[in-house]
């Protein structure tokens, strides 16, 4: 197939900014259906956050292969302050994501070693030269008499990009194991340039994500809470009963919700206790304050970062999706969508991985 891979693949870009602004004007109606105004609520502030970072992510990205590695520093740097005094959950989301974000750059470090990178990401016209890539390369990398500076000084700063995810994630457990499946998958990426068509691991990522809202929606519904998800003093037991009145919240008006904010006012634990205002489950809390609508469009939303990042040349693809995938099912246990830092982190990642889509080898 010919063509620039802008051309080959604009659907998706077009698919996950238009989930994006669906969502937040859903979000927007419902909220002044409501009479209320401000303070905005987080499904408006989310989508705009997942854009920004998108961008940034982006930006990053191709600066990142011209030898220029400051926006990545500064994003990491950035994410990594504005998350530390956050709740801990949140901490460890930003975490695993910058974890992803890392691994992304250290691919991408491979890749140019390996001549895999395009001159320009901005041109893809100018990709179909080897050539004019190692000419690019040698000019940009090597200085001194040939010592390679600029590589080692992008390893240095992914590495501790890398280790930065890893110690945030430990705050959480949940993270922590979801860490671990992203660290599975980053190992495989950079392992083989092989595995399953793109639509197949689209397809079990989503899956994934709904088999885990099944079961809090599952656990939610039932009369007792097992025992061994209260171990450790952890709020799994609160969860049952915030869980329950989402759900309960959520029959009164199954279809287009009670309006944000709602929940807050209608559980009784939520609105007594201060560190318990949300429902602590995306999944959970959007169907009570947005109903199926919302629901649809959370789930079009995960399935467009998903199709987005899968444009990207396989290892950076997996990675991605392994990145927004944790995500994803970590919200479904946690109101992660109440923390900025958060959805600009996931859109750093999704924005890089869009970025790698012009790249010489995209098996």
């Amino acid at each position: 197939m010919t063509g620039s891979p802008l051309a080959r693949s604009w659907w998706p870009t077009v698919f996950l900014v238009s989930t994006l602004v669906a969502g937040a004007l859903w979000a927007l109606i419902s909220q002044v259906a409501r009479g209320s105004f401000f303070p905005a609520s987080p499904y408006l502030v989310a989508p705009i956050m997942i854009l920004f970072g998108v961008c940034v992510g982006t930006y990053a990205r191709v600066m990142w292969v011209r030898g220029n590695s400051i926006v990545f520093f500064v994003a990491a740097v950035a994410v990594t302050l504005l998350s530390i005094p956050i709740y801990a959950n949140a901490s460890a989301a930003v975490g695993y994501l910058l974890f992803s974000l890392a691994v992304m750059a250290a691919l991408d470090l491979r890749a140019i070693k390996d001549n895999a990178v395009a001159v320009d990401p901005w041109n893809p016209a100018e990709a179909g030269s080897t050539d004019r890539f190692l000419s690019w390369a040698s000019k940009k990398v090597e200085r001194d008499g040939g010592t390679v500076f600029l590589p080692r000084f992008h390893e240095f700063v992914a590495v501790i990009a890398g280790i930065t995810g890893i110690v945030l994630a430990t705050e959480s457990q949940a993270a922590f194991v979801l860490l671990l499946g992203i660290l599975g998958i980053s190992v495989t990426a950079i392992a083989t340039q092989s595995g399953p068509p793109r639509w197949v691991v689209v397809i079990l990522a989503l899956f994934l994500s709904e088999v885990a809202s099944a079961i809090v929606i599952y656990l939610g519904h039932r009369n007792d809470w097992p025992s061994y998800l209260s171990a450790g003093g952890s709020l799994s037991s609160a969860r049952h009963t915030l869980w329950g009145d989402a759900l309960s919240l959520w029959a009164t008006s199954p279809v287009i919700g009670s309006g944000p904010g709602s929940f807050t006012e209608y559980s009784e634990l939520a609105s007594t206790t201060p560190h318990l205002r949300a429902a602590h489950s995306l999944i959970l809390q959007t169907g009570a304050e947005l109903g199926v609508i919302g629901v649809l469009l959370l789930v079009l939303l995960i399935l467009a970062g998903l199709i987005y990042v899968s444009q990207a040349c396989r290892p950076i693809a997996l990675v991605a999706m392994a990145g927004w995938t944790a995500l994803a099912i970590h919200s479904t246990i946690d109101h992660l969508e109440d923390f900025p830092v958060v959805a600009i982190t996931a859109g750093l990642v999704i924005g890089w991985a869009g970025a790698a889509r012009y790249t010489l080898d995209r098996r």
